[in-house]
């Protein structure tokens, strides 16, 4: 249903939402009318297109009852035709949150609507927010870190000279749920005045994101959420320090 509820969103942003399936035509009328569904669902009955995508799901033999069925995945076509993206999982099991494919594949700056958290220190401001607060079972879900520096106040980045502490994002959750790596922002090289070195560090405002897949989490989980960092001026440096923030996600069952 997630899809369903962003359709403002997609239409505000000239974005068409198709759903392709080998069912019949009758079959995937009867689900919409269930689930409430009003973008299109396509019928390739027989699966003549699922073929010449080259996505259909060879695991299953032909007197399989499943066979035809393709492995999921997004494609997203420009309007010429082209697919330019397309986001395919080493497993079946895994779907990426709406909220989450929007704002990585379409860049779009959304209304912070999951759960979210900021926290305040004399250098900076961080806001921790995930691209939803339920889940289903193999649902990956986005996280975004935006630390806001107060003017005059750097903080570290990668590679850094030993002695000094990088901002770290750190995501601890049970074995159930797989964390992926955390994606910094390119540092540039800042030289100091009291110093006779160059250092890579972050200005302004800059993000950190990572998202977590729910493999076979099936029941409510917190997830905690640390910020390592060391903020500086030019004159001076703070004590490093560790803000944490705990979330905690709601299972959603298949309907």
């Amino acid at each position: 249903m997630e899809l369903q509820e962003q359709l403002t969103t997609l239409a505000a942003n000239d974005i068409a939402l198709f759903a392709l399936s080998y069912d019949s035509v009758s079959i995937l009328a009867a689900f919409a009318t269930a689930r409430g569904i009003t973008y299109p669902l396509v019928s390739d009955e027989g699966s003549r297109f699922i073929r010449e995508l080259g996505i259909l799901n060879t695991r299953s033999e032909p007197s399989d009852d499943h066979y035809g069925i393709p492995y999921p995945g997004t494609y997203f076509i420009a309007e010429d035709g082209r697919v330019v993206d397309k986001i395919f999982h080493d497993t079946h099991r895994t779907r990426d949150a709406t909220a989450t494919t929007l704002r990585e594949h379409f860049g779009l700056a959304l209304p912070v609507t999951g759960p979210h958290q900021r926290q305040e220190t004399d250098a900076l401001v961080a806001i921790a927010a995930w691209d939803s607060d339920t889940f289903v079972r193999g649902e990956r879900i986005g996280l975004r870190v935006t630390i806001q520096l107060a003017p005059g106040v750097h903080v570290y980045g990668r590679p850094l000279t030993e002695g000094y502490f990088p901002v770290t994002l750190e995501v601890e959750a049970p074995e159930t749920v797989t964390v992926e790596p955390v994606i910094y922002p390119v540092p540039r090289p800042l030289r100091f005045g009291w110093l006779a070195e160059e250092l890579s560090a972050y200005e302004g405002t800059l993000s950190l994101t990572t998202a977590a897949i729910f493999a076979e989490q099936r029941e409510d989980v917190t997830l905690t959420v640390k910020l390592r960092f060391q903020a500086c001026t030019d004159e001076d440096c703070y004590i490093p320090q560790r803000l944490s923030f705990a979330f905690p996600l709601r299972f959603r069952p298949f309907a």
